[in-house]
């Protein structure tokens, strides 16, 4: 028995604190765009610059945008793991204080979705992740979930970054993140809700 998986709809946010923007003469307008790169097999990031995609679709098969309905999760059984980062390109000082959460989209019976911000990559599969990766908040978190440890690359900037002047770096990319969706011999058959994964940061 096999049921199509949710499809991954990330979304990002810019955050402004400022209740208004209004620039005046000789100010600089930052702005900045983000974008997905999974790995996927034996690759390794460092070593492999890896695949700019435009889903994240979980499935039981460990490619890049994967369609989830040729490509289900079984009930029962867990999807491929994802390993991905968030690549920031444009005008930009810093990008800090990055939380990821569940924003929209139910669980069905059994459903779940792991995510840490903060890991080494093994080769993917369906085995369920470490009981030490949480489920991912379905609620802003207050606290920054991108975090620096057990990456082999920090957060921003790196060395592999492309420099662009003035003194801000394009191309810079967050640690490594992984994410799964989970089910049970409970979750019912056919497709689950939609769900939405967002992405906030701070940008200077």
């Amino acid at each position: 028995m096999v049921f199509p998986a949710s499809d991954f709809k990330p979304r990002f946010d810019d955050i402004f604190y400022a209740p208004d923007f209004k620039p005046q003469f000789g100010e600089r307008i930052l702005s900045s765009t983000v974008t997905w790169v999974e790995w996927n097999g034996s690759q390794q990031p460092g070593t492999y610059n890896g695949t700019v995609v435009t889903t994240l679709n979980f499935g039981n098969y460990d490619g890049p945008d994967i369609n989830s309905t040729i490509y289900p999760v079984r009930v029962g059984y867990n999807s491929y793991a994802k390993y991905v980062k968030a690549q920031f390109s444009g005008s930009f000082s810093s990008i800090s204080n990055a939380r990821v959460w569940k924003s929209a989209g139910e669980y069905n019976t059994g459903e779940g979705i792991k995510f840490s911000g903060s890991v080494i990559m093994t080769v993917p599969s369906t085995t369920s992740l470490s009981a030490l990766v949480p489920s991912i908040p379905v609620a802003l978190p207050s606290v920054n979930l991108i975090l620096a440890g057990a990456t082999t690359e920090g957060w921003l900037p790196r060395v592999l970054d492309v420099h662009s002047s003035p003194g801000y770096y394009s191309g810079s990319r967050s640690n490594l993140m992984v994410f799964q969706a989970q089910t049970t011999s409970s979750t019912p058959l056919g497709s689950m809700n939609v769900k939405t994964i967002s992405l906030t940061y701070d940008r200077s």
